[in-house]
């Protein structure tokens, strides 16, 4: 797959971003870059504050791209929020939303640009990120879908004592423990697509089994809700899958 850029922009700012985006866009086509462009949906968060938010299923679809061709994500208006709940709406209303750059961090490149001339330095950061695989395989904390395996800890992780906080506050690869409680096993089975991170390619089927650590716990991705009684299965890419009596689906407000 060719390495891709998305570009999101507000609702209310798609005439006044119109020559940037083509800007980008020819010069993906230049490079070789496949593009995509999104636009975020202006909202009242916070008191009051405008901003831009990410629709679920928007998040869904980027996410999943995040692990199988390299990305970059341009934002040219303020760091957007991140649905994350199934229904956008009810999304905004809880505060269930992520800014943009965290949702993607170590999955992608990450860029604000309000100018042609700072999209040129993005896109020759990207070109330069291409030829760097940061991630070190399957037991790498930055593998995991941080919208989803929650964690405290503030430290970065493409530092080597950032990785060693992280172990000693979530436990070792193959058996570590969320701020929720959940108990992350991952395992190497399932048939699925082939997922990479930050140019390392994952063992194919490479997922965690996900336990709640007493009672049943109810999981919200952008794209569905899970009640888990004993395992679901969560991929590097937010891909979820489980059945029943062990986890199912349930219906969102």
């Amino acid at each position: 797959m060719r390495p891709t850029v998305w570009a999101f922009f507000r609702d209310t700012e798609k005439a006044a971003t119109g020559d940037l985006r083509n800007f980008v866009r020819s010069e993906c086509k230049k490079e070789g870059f496949d593009f995509q462009e999104r636009p975020t949906r202006t909202v009242n968060l916070f008191g009051g504050r405008s901003c831009g938010v990410i629709a679920p299923d928007v998040a869904t679809q980027l996410y999943r791209q995040l692990h199988r061709p390299r990305v970059a994500v341009l934002s040219l208006d303020r760091e957007p929020w991140v649905c994350l709940y199934p229904h956008a709406d009810t999304a905004i209303k809880l505060e269930r939303l992520a800014r943009l750059p965290k949702f993607v961090r170590y999955k992608a490149l990450y860029r604000r640009v309000r100018t042609q001339d700072q999209a040129a330095g993005a896109l020759s950061g990207f070109r330069h990120w291409l030829t760097n695989t940061p991630c070190d395989g399957d037991a790498d904390p930055r593998v995991l879908p941080f919208h989803l395996f929650e964690s405290k800890l503030s430290g970065d992780l493409n530092s080597e004592d950032g990785r060693r906080s992280f172990s000693d506050a979530h436990g070792a690869p193959r058996s570590r423990e969320d701020g929720e409680g959940l108990k992350w096993g991952y395992r190497v089975m399932h048939g699925y697509a082939d997922l990479q991170v930050a140019g390392c390619q994952l063992t194919r089927g490479f997922h965690w089994d996900v336990r709640p650590a007493g009672g049943a716990k109810l999981i919200y991705t952008p794209e569905a809700a899970w009640k888990v009684h004993v395992y679901l299965n969560i991929y590097p890419d937010g891909g979820l899958r489980g059945q029943s009596p062990y986890a199912k689906k349930v219906t969102t407000p």
